[in-house]
């Protein structure tokens, strides 16, 4: 039989986690170095090693949250403007949680909160800009990137990714070329299209990447 692996997407999707983890374990390490609360600081000493692997949990469910795929259902809520709503509720809950806990315990809960609100914004940032500065008219030497919820595994689903995309925009497509890459044509204009991928705070991210065509 044949043993079927670990996917080096699910892998980098791990390692991103851990990363995230270990930003909110920094956070919480830097606050309290700063701390005057020696008497608490001792005390947690001990608690280290299982703060470190509960961070490592929350930092892979934040990750495995953001990126969800195969449920665009679930992915639509914690990405884009949906996200927003779901930190004011997620802080809020924290907010109401660190009332309860002690005053060094409740200065990290909201540092942490302040951490994971400003990596979002950096990484919704960044895509706004990219969208801002791409989406345009494709020339040479520039390209148009329409971010996508899931990768696309077969020809078959990178095909109606594109198919999609025209069909929402009103464009006009012909296949030229149909596989992955692809040569399509587009509102009679010919475009190389293929499989994008890049890194974002939150772990590896998809688009379409159409290029005007040129023969060489």
């Amino acid at each position: 039989m044949r043993a079927h692996g670990i996917s080096e997407e699910t892998k980098e999707k791990v390692l991103y986690g851990c990363f995230f983890g270990l930003v909110l374990f920094a956070s919480s390490a830097v606050y309290l170095s700063f701390s005057k609360d020696t008497a608490a600081i001792a005390g947690m000493l001990k608690f280290v090693p299982a703060a470190l692997i509960v961070y490592l949990l929350v930092g892979n469910l934040f990750i495995w949250l953001y990126n969800r795929q195969g449920n665009r259902k679930i992915s639509q809520w914690f990405n884009g403007a949906a996200a927003v709503y779901w930190i004011s509720i997620f802080a809020g809950f924290f907010v109401l949680l660190s009332i309860v806990l002690p005053g060094v315990l409740r200065n990290i809960v909201l540092v942490n909160i302040a951490v994971a609100f400003v990596c979002w914004l950096v990484d919704y940032r960044s895509f706004k800009k990219i969208a801002e500065e791409l989406n345009g008219e494709v020339v040479k030497g520039r390209y148009l990137v329409v971010d996508l919820e899931e990768c696309p595994r077969s020809v078959d689903a990178f095909c109606r990714e594109i198919e999609d995309y025209c069909r929402k925009n009103r464009i006009t497509l012909e296949f030229i070329t149909r596989g992955k890459p692809a040569v399509v044509k587009m509102d009679g204009q010919t475009y190389h299209v293929e499989l994008d991928s890049f890194y974002s705070q939150f772990g590896p991210m998809y688009a379409l990447k159409f290029g005007q065509y040129y023969k060489k």
